[in-house]
């Protein structure tokens, strides 16, 4: 029972996120993308928030509330979800261009 609990919890939280969150609906959009555009995109969104990450950092050693670790860890954590999503794609539509590529001898 909790098992299930728990997995349709998981299952709920992931549609939703997906639905509203932005940089899940970003990154979706940058999924359906041809070329190499959605790479570049994808980092650039991530070098901001690599660069929020290093302000939120910067301000609470200068004596900021220690609650901006919380926007420091959510900007950390989007940024390498950016990071990440440009191997995983390439990866990912070259291992589809393989799969749609013919063979030169058909067997008989």
């Amino acid at each position: 029972m909790l098992v299930t609990l728990l997995w349709t919890l998981s299952v709920r939280t992931r549609n939703f996120l997906r639905t509203w969150a932005p940089t899940n609906i970003l990154l979706d959009h940058l999924r359906a993308r041809r070329g190499i555009t959605c790479y570049l995109i994808a980092f650039s969104v991530a070098l901001g928030y690599f660069a929020l990450t290093v302000g939120t950092a910067w301000a609470v050693q200068e004596g900021w509330p220690k609650w901006l670790y919380l926007a420091f860890f959510w900007c950390l954590w989007n940024a390498s979800k950016f990071i990440l999503f440009i191997p995983i794609e390439a990866c990912r539509r070259m291992i589809r261009r393989l799969r749609t590529v013919r063979p030169a001898r058909a067997f008989r």
